[in-house]
């Protein structure tokens, strides 16, 4: 599909964008597109295109093709292709889409109007024939907000299923602003789905009567009072965790009440919860996701404490008799979903739960394997975390937020490659990125841009909100890590010139003494590196700070290495580096103390860091980080004896604060940097252990000043991208395998065991998997190593080619 209307050729029918007329702005917009058509043969093969503002259902001759779109940013719309020719029949075929475009900006859509998009070969594309129907009366027009991040929630009347008013189509001018946004193939395959049963049926329970005009339903089903359920009730619900079509009959409670229960799966479900089930008109079905229970049981779905907007709820009130109720368009995170049944005068009966996990569809797959049992969980760990927080494109979290954060992407672009080695979800996430940019280069943490979204308040009018600086430094270090490990040098290519700009933007931020001083318009509550500093009370003020000078030379470092493939030959940036580390160090060396500072002196904002949960302001004595010293190591500061000699005591000293989770991967990097394998390795074990030790089959957010959901007044997440890094040291590091040109054309097999005895493993590269084993017998390593075609492997025992080969070497220095 073009971005303008395409124009019959032959092969290619007209389509246009289209609307609901009158509607199409209205808030929380639903409705239906309908379009019948014909076929004389069925072919073998036809491809149908959609896009849509904001989310779309696709079913065919009343069979459920598929969901979407990938959603884009506030300048690209994205549209899916969907193969349909198995779902057509000689003859009379009927398209239906159903649409949801809230017409809120939220962390995911930022909607321009309700509008729909479809072009299916020669056969056909929407225009103003098709039929239109607006499900105002199913879904009512602002509902509670489910959260500012992902929007309302799902509140839906099922009695009114078949109660649409019908509208007119109409064509959206050439000229709108849906029309300007470009219009580009997603280019990655449509998430997966999987269905998995519930492993255990909780906690059933009697409530009150409730009044079902309130539309606090996160309030009420976290404060209202439990009652024992009735004899056998829990034993017969537990047929629901098995396969097959069930009757578990619910009682009808006394006094009006409701019966509420808890259903458990056995792993993060990134997607959508489904009952089915019979029962009277007018039963409401509250439902409710999280990642954990509380103690004693409950389950929290009321976080309004930690932001006002965060009731993770919904509501169906359900249609007379078998039907299906659920998330139905928006996708959901957990492991917990809490189903409270309410107003029925005569039994319920449950036919089946289930949970459906929709992720990308990772095309490859590394492998880990050592001595250390606790490592090769961590391994698996971590590649469920990524799985967990890709759908269609990187999200920070499952349960809370799913957003995709810039930030959070220096880590999930490192991890993804080593754990899957799959390029194409890579590739869409840095498209995207790069068509976010301001004229200045500078873009906003959250694609697409979510600025209109927040609401803090306090801040002087000018303030650019939604922006976090050092995040944006962190982009050319994932794009010189994406071509490292891919040799994809056409995406450097498109990306560079905008990561030229913003690394311009950048330096003319600097002071008279050649450091960066920040605009205040930029920094708000998101002058922001790791969450450890507000969570010691404290936070950097823009005035400057070793972090983010730190982060700027490493993102010139990074630029040195991509000017080659984005074929910049006029650009030298190892002068400025130099400098760049000779100012960083004379502004924040502290001479008396010698050591080097965070900032000049930190901040205490008690606003803003309320808003951040931190419940004891002030609370620590902070010399320095250790983040710190590990971006100084990382940018290049160590190189003179001295300076290194300072950076690598205070790497390592107790007297300074750990980064949280995330900022940990700096941490790591440093220490792999500098030789510190095992003080690496003790670090991974004594933060990341815990999280492995819980049972929990996903990384948290917080491992350090919080654990688990402890975070953020409770509000913290269990899932969490960023918090991956180990992979990078398993890989790395113990495995022993790393690229050394882009592409694995050369790549590095240098094992560090670290006290293991063994470990082997894969890793896919353009060129085919590398498969490499070790085992270490008092002080020799012996290996084996399979070198894929057209790659060349460089080794302490020497160079070797294509091929499988065997060798060993003496290692006493580094165990």
């Amino acid at each position: 599909m073009d971005p303008k209307i395409s124009g019959t050729d032959g092969t290619r029918a007209v389509s246009f964008w289209i609307a609901p007329e009158g509607e199409e702005t209205r808030k929380n917009c639903h409705f239906f597109a309908k379009k019948t058509f014909s076929v004389s043969d069925v072919p073998e093969s036809l491809e149908l295109k959609i896009a849509c503002e904001s989310y779309y259902l696709l079913e065919i001759n009343g069979i459920t093709v598929g969901r979407g779109p990938a959603r884009g940013s506030s300048t690209i719309y994205f549209y899916d292709t969907h193969e349909i020719a198995g779902y057509l029949r000689p003859g009379a075929n009927t398209l239906r889409v159903e649409v949801l475009c809230m017409n809120i900006p939220t962390g995911r859509n930022i909607p321009l109007q309700a509008a729909l998009r479809v072009e299916c070969g020669s056969l056909f594309g929407s225009d103003d024939t098709w039929a239109m129907g607006l499900r105002d009366r199913e879904w009512p027009g602002e509902p509670p907000f489910y959260n500012m991040q992902q929007g309302y929630c799902e509140w839906r009347d099922l009695r009114e299923e078949k109660n649409f008013r019908r509208v007119r189509a109409v064509i959206v001018p050439d000229g709108s602003p849906v029309c300007r946004r470009r219009l580009l193939p997603a280019g990655i395959p449509l998430p997966l789905e999987r269905e998995y049963l519930p492993g255990e049926c909780l906690f059933p329970a009697l409530v009150p009567e409730a009044d079902l005009s309130d539309t606090r339903i996160a309030v009420l089903g976290d404060a209202e009072s439990h009652a024992p359920a009735p004899d056998g009730l829990e034993s017969a619900l537990a047929e629901l965790t098995l396969g097959g079509d069930h009757a578990v009959a619910l009682p009808v409670p006394p006094d009006h009440g409701g019966l509420t229960m808890i259903f458990h799966f056995d792993r993060l479900i990134s997607g959508r919860f489904e009952v089915e089930l019979e029962a009277p008109a007018g039963t409401v079905a509250d439902i409710a996701h999280e990642e954990s229970l509380l103690p004693g049981g409950r389950l929290r779905s009321d976080h309004t404490a930690t932001n006002p907007t965060y009731n993770h709820s919904d509501r169906y009130i359900l249609k007379e008799g078998r039907q299906t109720a659920g998330n139905f368009m928006v996708d959901r995170g957990f492991r917990y979903v809490r189903l409270t049944l309410r107003n029925f005068e005569r039994p319920v009966v449950l036919r089946r739960v289930r949970g459906i996990n929709r992720r990308y569809p990772f095309g490859s797959r590394s492998r880990f394997t050592c001595s250390d049992h606790r490592l090769n969980r961590l391994w698996e760990t971590a590649a469920e975390t990524i799985s967990a927080c890709t759908t269609d494109v990187f999200t920070d979290c499952p349960w809370r937020e799913r957003l995709f954060f810039i930030n959070d992407f220096v880590v999930e672009n490192r991890s993804a490659l080593q754990l899957f080695g799959d390029p194409g979800l890579h590739r869409h996430a840095f498209r995207m990125i790069f068509s976010e940019a301001d004229e200045n280069g500078i873009i906003p943490c959250v694609i697409p841009n979510s600025r209109p979204s927040l609401f803090f308040h306090g801040f002087p009018a000018d303030t650019a909100l939604g922006y976090i600086l050092s995040a944006d430094l962190t982009l050319p270090l994932s794009l010189c890590e994406y071509w490292l490990y891919t040799g994809d040098a056409e995406l450097v290519r498109e990306g560079y010139p905008v990561l030229q700009t913003m690394m311009q933007t950048f330096r003319q931020w600097k002071n008279e003494r050649g450091v960066l001083e920040l605009p205040r318009r930029y920094c708000a509550v998101n002058n922001f590196f790791d969450w450890s500093f507000e969570l010691n009370g404290v936070q950097i003020p823009s005035a400057g700070s070793s972090l983010m000078n730190s982060l700027y030379i490493i993102a010139l470092k990074a630029m040195e290495e991509l000017k080659v493939p984005a074929g910049d030959t006029s650009s030298d940036f190892s002068g400025e580096i130099r400098s760049m580390q000779d100012a960083t160090w004379r502004e924040f060396c502290d001479p008396a103390g010698g050591f080097l500072r965070d900032c000049r002196e930190y901040v205490v904002n008690r606003e803003e860091l309320d808003l951040c949960g931190v419940p004891d302001f002030g609370k620590a004595k902070i010399r320095t980080s250790r983040v710190a010293q590990a971006l100084a190591l990382l940018a290049g500061m160590g190189s003179d004896p001295a300076r290194r000699e300072i950076l690598e005591k205070d790497l390592m000293s107790k007297e300074n604060f750990d980064p949280e989770l995330f900022y940990g991967s700096f941490l790591l990097l440093a220490m792999k940097k500098q030789g510190l394998f095992r003080e690496a390795l003790d670090h991974i074990r004594h933060f990341w252990g815990p999280i492995l030790d819980s049972g929990c089959s996903t990384i948290w957010e917080n491992g350090v000043y919080f654990s688990g959901k402890a975070g953020f007044g409770g509000s913290a997440s269990l899932c969490h991208g960023f918090s991956t890094s180990p992979a990078d040291f398993l890989q790395t590091v113990l495995l022993g395998v790393s690229p050394a040109a882009p592409g694995f054309a050369e790549f590095r097999f240098d094992p560090v065991p670290c006290g293991l005895s063994f470990a082997r493993g894969t890793v896919p590269t353009p060129h085919g998997l590398i498969h490499a084993e070790w085992v270490r017998k008092d002080d020799t390593i012996r290996a084996v190593l399979l070198v894929p075609e057209h790659t060349l492997a460089h080794t302490q025992a020497g160079d070797f080619g294509p091929g499988e080969h065997e060798f060993s070497w003496k290692d006493q220095s580094r165990t």
